[in-house]
Formats: structure tokens, sequence, C-alpha cells
């Protein structure tokens, strides 16, 4: 993160990787904005100079667009938001019968 710009830092002790994200427009130009006007350059054209290059060649994740803008949203906008814990399970069939907050009905996990 503190590659894209130098302000970019993890504050939260969790991961920001999920299972899914809403992004909210105004938050992701903002945050392109900042990278932009201190690389010169687009966006995708700093994100990608930045990822490690061992890293750009299938041996592992070098970037996470979820981790980069969970922690920007803590970060400038926390009284935006709430982190909270949900429950969720992937399921290969809809007959269930528990409390969950969501599920994920993969197509290749159907029965």
């Amino acid at each position: 993160m503190g590659r894209l710009h130098p302000d970019f830092t993890r504050v939260y002790e969790l991961s920001g990787i999920c299972h899914h994200m809403m992004f909210e427009t105004r938050i992701v130009r903002e945050m392109f904005e900042m990278v932009e006007e201190n690389g010169n350059k687009p966006f995708w054209q700093i994100f990608l100079e930045k990822v490690e290059p061992w890293l750009r060649h299938g041996f592992g994740s070098g970037a996470s667009e979820y981790e980069l803008y969970f922690n920007y949203v803590c970060k400038f906008h926390s009284d935006e938001i709430e982190v909270r814990e949900l429950s969720w399970e992937n399921v290969r069939k809809l007959d269930f019968c528990k409390e969950l907050n969501y599920i994920s009905h993969h197509h290749f996990n159907r029965e």
C-alpha cells in the first residue's frame, strides 16, 4: 500500500480481504486522485508498476484491491463506516436452515 502513496498504511488489525465488497465511487476516485497526484501517472499504471515483479509472474498475490480500499476507508473515512463480522457459508444446496448474513452458492460447488 505504501508503494502507491506514503499515506496508505494498514490501519486495522484484521484483513480487509473478504468474499464481497461494495465500493463507493467517490471514495475510489479520491483514492485514485491521491495516487495520481503523487505519481504523475494514471492510477492503473502506478498500481501495476508497484507490484513486486516476481508476483506479477504468477508466484503469489502482490496486491489486493480489497485490502487497499478497506484500509483507505478505515483511515480517511472512519466516520462513514462500521466494521462488523458477518456469518456466512459456502453452500451446495439452497435448502438450509441456518441464521446467516449471506451465503455463496457457486456454480462449481452445486449439487
